[in-house]
């Protein structure tokens, strides 16, 4: 036991000792249970509540093409993961032998060999985090290691490695909405963006405001409901050459704004007070409380899971609009709970099949103690999300805003002060990483400023240097600033 000891010290692996001699515990031998990473906690039924109204001046697109029809969904390949550099230590096999026949150990660390506190670890199944020395213990082994960590790009590994070393990762992301994808030089445009360096991330629509699905992300609920959309292109294969040329894929699903499934399941709706649906025509709100609204999104984030590296949800949130009396009483506390609620189930669903997961925020957020108003709350995120995108456009901000007289004007100042307030909070409640979305299209506030190269890169230098790991630029138009995007790949990774 002695020399045992002593090896493992060593080897700083220590850790490993209860575990190879199947001894007890004490104050300088953990114990098996003293070493299991914790689970995400169960999350406990919520009671159902009814909300508002969509708020004033939110963007949405244009009404859907009439002309839909649906295929197959069924893919047939599963694209390749865009993994990220993982370093196998093969040392001391006979040692790790040792261990119980069904436990399997190891350590998750940064290229530099430090520990990565909090990542997740699953084999498909199990579901475990990384302990302050990045360790963790399954306890089945064989298959595939799963690892998702805030900040690195999604790795897997062949269990039995000792350390698994993660490649950090600072995504230069543009997005593609979902009418573009009907379009197949959009999406050659996008892949030659790729190629040469310009993006090396990008943000894919696989469920937009209205509630269609791409048949990727199809089950079979999406089925009954005639939610599934073909877009008469091969987006699967598009995301597949994406994910050869280690191109980082996020999900954007819209998620709470779903007509489709508000009109099919009348019981899914939000409800204002007199009972009506909150239904303007052409979107509708279903009811973030209500299990089935919250199952069918988790179920198409699954469906889509092969094709992407991250899901991020969108309208993750209430209706803004706090004017309208709602069929059942609500306050923040039960706004901020359901919401964070569905980040644990639903992160709980992509951890294991190795995919991160992200929300879309509101700007406001960055710098509002409370829920704004929407049941986002980012102390209440900040450890059940991998990333939080709060949307921190300059137009979106009042006269005034951190100082300045029309933040359009100064998107530099907007940024730096609202993802520096966010980064700040974030890092004291939890593990998520701060990726923003930034704005690359024109202001649409009373001066209409243009927005181009030089604020576009005002923006993304203002974030980095307040913390921020990464950016999505938004621009429905796809006129985006290519030229800054150019120039940010000499910043390295």
């Amino acid at each position: 036991m002695r020399t045992l000891r002593t090896a493992l010290t060593a080897l700083g692996l220590l850790f490993l000792l209860p575990l190879i001699s199947g001894v007890g515990g004490s104050a300088s031998n953990p114990t098996e249970a003293q070493l299991l990473p914790s689970f995400a906690e169960p999350v406990s039924a919520l009671d159902p509540v009814g909300a508002g109204a969509d708020p004033a001046g939110e963007i949405l697109p244009d009404a859907e093409q009439a002309a839909q029809k649906r295929r197959d969904p069924t893919p047939t390949n599963s694209p390749v993961m865009a993994r990220a550099e993982i370093a196998i230590e093969q040392s001391l096999p006979g040692l790790l032998a040792a261990l119980r026949p069904s436990q399997r150990a190891g350590s998750i660390v940064d290229e530099e060999g430090q520990p990565v506190v909090g990542a997740w670890v699953s084999d498909g199944d199990e579901l475990v985090r990384t302990d302050a020395e990045g360790r963790f213990v399954l306890s089945e082994g064989g298959g595939t290691w799963l690892v998702v960590a805030p900040g690195y790009r999604p790795a897997r590994a062949e269990s039995g490695a000792v350390a698994l070393s993660l490649q950090p990762f600072m995504p230069r992301a543009i997005y593609l909405p979902y009418e573009q994808l009907w379009q197949t030089e959009t999406m050659a445009w996008a892949l030659e963006l790729a190629r040469d360096g310009t993006i090396n991330a990008i943000v894919v629509d696989i469920k937009e405001e209205g509630g269609a699905t791409l048949p990727l992300a199809a089950t079979a609920d999406g089925l009954r409901l005639d939610a599934v959309v073909d877009t008469g292109t091969d987006v699967g294969a598009f995301l597949r050459e994406l994910g050869e040329m280690d191109v980082y894929r996020i999900a954007r699903q819209v998620t709470f704004l779903d007509r489709r499934l508000a009109q099919g399941r009348p019981e899914t709706a939000l409800r204002l007070a007199d009972g009506t649906a909150l239904d303007d025509g052409a979107y509708a709100w279903t009811d973030p409380r209500a299990d089935e609204v919250r199952s069918y999104n988790i179920a198409i984030a699954a469906a889509a899971a092969p094709y992407f590296d991250e899901i991020q949800f969108d309208y993750v949130r209430y209706p803004g609009n706090s004017k309208l009396a709602f069929s059942k009483a609500l306050d923040a506390e039960a706004r901020a709970r359901s919401i964070a609620g569905f980040a644990e189930e639903a992160a709980a669903v992509l951890h294991r099949r190795g995919v991160a997961i992200s929300f879309a925020l509101f700007g406001i957020t960055a710098i509002n103690s409370g829920d704004a108003g929407i049941g986002q709350n980012l102390e209440d995120l900040a450890d059940r999300v991998d990333h939080v995108a709060p949307m921190v456009y300059p137009s979106a901000w009042p006269v005034g805003s951190f100082g300045a007289g029309y933040p359009a004007a100064e998107p530099g100042r907007v940024v730096a002060a609202s993802i520096a307030s966010a980064v700040q909070r974030v890092r004291a409640a939890g593990n998520a990483v701060v990726r923003p979305w930034l704005q690359d299209f024109q202001d649409y506030g009373p001066a209409g400023l243009s927005c181009g190269a030089v604020e576009v890169a005002a923006q993304i230098k203002a974030s980095s240097e307040a913390g921020g790991v990464g950016f999505m630029l938004w621009d429905q138009s796809l006129r985006y600033a290519l030229s800054t995007l150019r120039s940010e790949q000499e910043i390295p990774e």
